[in-house]
């Protein structure tokens, strides 16, 4: 995943005799539209029968490995929040002051630290988002069959309801969104803990300075919602 060495045999077939309709790889069980629908509607059907919303069968689904890479995630970006800034501070004190015994293998430790957390961010960050984009493009799949299915058992009274634009719309945009969201919603719950954390290490270093600056920063918050809004709602803008 880091590297993607999987793709050069892809690319030296091409570069020796191109690619053909037999290069392709196989589509994997686990990828396959009919079993994941089969899986979906099952779900939806026995475990939601009174309860029918579809990110409760989703989740149930899909939801292990979901939080599996969120723990991941958080892993990593509050290694990188906690320990990346101090391994540098204490790395640059090195050369601040006066070495004393020791020192020089503690400057020794805290540069492997610094490489050992930006070696580990390329990682999980390379990992994590191919796992989520796995897990987004099984979504996308189960969701689009699962749509199709049910526009297959519409009546007709439903049919004068749900047009076939509204079908198409949820096929090719509505269900694409999942593509892009799953990549960035575990931050909803990981950024407010780093900002937390990140307050707490800058109160230790300068005190109560800290709170002006992070209060600037939270202050754009919702300016920036509200210049939104207005954009969105100004007549002017088409």
């Amino acid at each position: 995943a880091l590297f993607f060495l999987h793709m050069f045999p892809v690319f030296q077939r091409n570069c020796k005799k191109g690619l053909k309709e037999t290069d392709l790889c196989d589509v994997l069980d686990e990828q396959k539209a009919i079993l994941l629908g089969d899986k979906l509607e099952s779900i939806w059907k026995k475990e939601f029968s009174s309860d029918k919303k579809l990110h409760k069968s989703l989740f149930r689904m899909f939801g292990f490995e979901f939080v599996i890479y969120g723990v991941l995630q958080f892993v990593n970006e509050l290694t990188l929040v906690a320990l990346l800034p101090l391994a540098v501070g204490e790395f640059i004190s090195y050369f601040e002051e006066k070495p004393t015994e020791g020192s020089e293998a503690n400057a020794y430790t805290y540069a492997a630290l610094i490489v050992f957390c930006i070696l580990l961010n390329a990682f999980v960050n390379h990992s994590t988002a191919m796992g989520l984009m796995h897990i987004s493009m099984k979504m996308a799949i189960a969701c689009s069959s699962f749509i199709y299915r049910k526009s297959l058992t519409l009546t007709h009274t439903r049919l004068v309801q749900v047009t076939s634009g509204h079908i198409l719309n949820l096929l090719s945009t509505d269900v694409s969104h999942l593509e892009y969201g799953l990549l960035v919603v575990h931050y909803i719950w990981i950024s407010p803990i780093q900002v937390v954390v990140g307050i707490y290490l800058l109160y230790r270093v300068i005190g109560v300075a800290a709170f002006l600056g992070i209060s600037l920063h939270l202050l754009y918050i919702p300016l920036q919602s509200n210049i939104f809004i207005s954009v969105r709602k100004s007549p002017s803008i088409v």
